[in-house]
């Protein structure tokens, strides 16, 4: 619970390196949790948004269309960034990541779990 008696709810975005891996690291996400629903599916324009049962949201953040003024006002508890063996996300989207850490987080996480890595199998 929150201040207020209002029951908080996370929010988690999804970025991957290009929108074809933000597109299936959040459809991963999604099939490998049956308590996650798919409100929200637009591949072609890298949009994508879920709920869970518990009332946690999840969203895609496409990284090909990185615009700040899309981001401001987002509010994340937790970011999977989600790319191949290679792991270009971190030098290639370095200024992304590092805006979303400044502007976005919440802080309601340790934040040792705010950032986490998936790799593409």
């Amino acid at each position: 619970m929150k201040g207020g008696g209002t029951m908080y709810h996370e929010t988690i975005g999804v970025i991957g390196w290009n929108t074809r891996l933000t597109m299936r690291g959040f459809k991963d996400l999604v099939e490998n949790n049956q308590d996650i629903k798919i409100v929200t599916w637009l591949p072609s324009q890298g949009k994508a948004r879920a709920i869970g049962v518990d009332g946690t949201k999840y969203m895609t953040i496409s990284p090909t269309i990185y615009d700040r003024r899309r981001l401001c006002g987002l509010r994340l508890d937790q970011v999977i960034l989600y790319d191949d063996e290679r792991k270009k996300i971190y030098q290639e989207h370095q200024e992304l990541i590092h805006w979303i850490k400044k502007e976005s987080m919440t802080h309601q996480i340790p934040e040792e779990y705010e950032f986490l890595f998936f790799e593409d199998k």
